[in-house]
């Protein structure tokens, strides 16, 4: 067993522990399907009964440690989750702001065709890479990482659940930072519904605090995206026969 394709922060986990991620609650601009990036929406009513119902999901596990995006709609979000689920206050961290859409921002997808109709054919080629003014690759990653070290050192701390509210475009970038892939490409574009919720249990193997990380091929650990895009409201919206 070596370490390659392994991603090297997981190596520096000494105990098993549950991450989740929370995409917010359906906005009062994606109801109006406006492209938002930073622009600061409010949740919408259905929005709202969507992070209720997140609330409750995460009311039976105990929540230990609670991120959010400082924008209103993450924000809004997690302040009902920690509401209904009987948590700490959550901690705001710019690292899982949504991306700015530049060029973007503020228009529907409609309007985009017909005012930036070249810009609009390379996007569905290249995602929000090409669009002129939008966050860079490197820069989302980078945020992902930064925010994957900081919520591994809390389990190291002794917090065994903690979950991340945060954005669809963010919400890329944490999960393929997992994958152990450097290729850093949009595509394939990985689906989050408004208040889907995410899982990674990870469970480290070998773990020796005495050693220097990443230095023993026996060392590693098990990673598992348990839940990907579980919506905690769809048993109530489900068709009765």
């Amino acid at each position: 067993m070596t370490h390659h394709g392994y991603t090297r922060k997981f190596l520096k986990l000494s105990r098993p522990a549950k991450f989740y991620f929370l995409r917010h609650g359906e906005s009062e601009g994606n109801r109006s399907k406006t492209i938002q990036g930073r622009e600061d929406f409010p949740l919408s009513e259905d929005g709202r009964e969507h992070a209720r119902a997140a609330g409750t999901w995460f009311a039976e596990r105990s929540i230990d440690l609670l991120y959010s995006s400082p924008l209103k709609r993450a924000r809004e979000t997690a302040d009902i989750v920690q509401r209904e689920a009987g948590c700490g206050s959550p901690v705001e961290t710019t690292d899982l702001m949504e991306l700015d859409t530049g060029l973007f921002s503020g228009y529907t997808f409609e309007e985009v065709a017909e005012e930036f109709p070249e810009a609009a054919q390379l996007f569905r080629v290249e995602s929000w890479e090409s669009v002129p003014g939008a966050e860079p690759i490197a820069s989302l990653y980078e945020r992902a990482e930064r925010h994957w070290n900081r919520i591994i050192g809390d389990a190291n701390e002794g917090h065994e659940i903690i979950v991340s509210v945060t954005h669809g475009g963010l919400l890329q970038w944490i999960m393929k930072s997992t994958l152990g892939d450097d290729s850093q490409r949009w595509m394939p574009i990985i689906k989050a519904r408004n208040c889907a919720i995410f899982l990674l249990t990870v469970r480290p193997v070998n773990y020796d605090p005495e050693k220097p990380i990443g230095t023993d091929p026996a060392d590693g650990y098990f990673a598992e995206w348990t839940l990907v895009n579980h919506l905690p409201y769809q048993d109530k919206y489900a068709p009765t026969s």
